[in-house]
């Protein structure tokens, strides 16, 4: 390439960022606009008279009815999410933290094998929580949960961890 010609690839590169559409709605509506955005550019890389933008990004049919987000910039895996944000799905890891005050309700609920008239909207949510989980479930209870509570866990086969405190204040 020339120096001239690296220029202009250049420019019409920042150009394109510019120019193509937000990442939304339909998939096939999204390539459309993209591809006109992009069509000044690749004729400037296509070389060959044969191949045009239409082989480059082609129109598909089977892009209709696809979210454009959901294809092309999918939600990065989060860190940590809430148990409402994971409705339906099932994860690799789930860890439920315990308040104090949820302690007694969930554990003295939420394994019956018949359910209560009235279940507390907690124990709900805590059941869905450590239903998600396909390979571990890390329920965090505090240090004052009855020893009765940790011996029916441990019963159902969860491991007991007692994790040191630090000695020097921090928590």
């Amino acid at each position: 390439m020339t120096a001239e010609h690296r220029e202009l690839l250049r420019d019409a590169s920042a150009a394109v960022w510019s120019d193509l559409p937000r990442v939304e709605g339909d998939l096939r509506a999204w390539n459309r606009a993209a591809r006109n955005a992009i069509e000044p550019i690749l004729r400037l890389l296509i070389t060959d008279p044969a191949q045009t933008v239409n082989q480059a990004l082609p129109d598909r049919a089977q892009f209709s009815g696809h979210d454009a987000v959901s294809v092309l910039a999918p939600r990065p895996p989060a860190l940590a999410r809430t148990i409402h944000d994971a409705k339906g799905e099932s994860l690799a890891a789930v860890a439920v933290l315990a308040r104090e005050d949820d302690v007694d309700g969930w554990l003295a609920e939420a394994w019956r094998n018949e359910p209560p008239l009235h279940t507390a909207e907690e124990t709900r949510v805590f059941y869905v929580a450590i239903t998600r989980a396909a390979r571990v479930l890390v329920v965090a209870l505090p240090e004052s949960t009855p020893e009765r509570h940790l011996e029916r866990l441990m019963a159902l086969g969860f491991v007991l961890d007692r994790a040191e405190r630090p000695t020097n204040g921090d928590r």
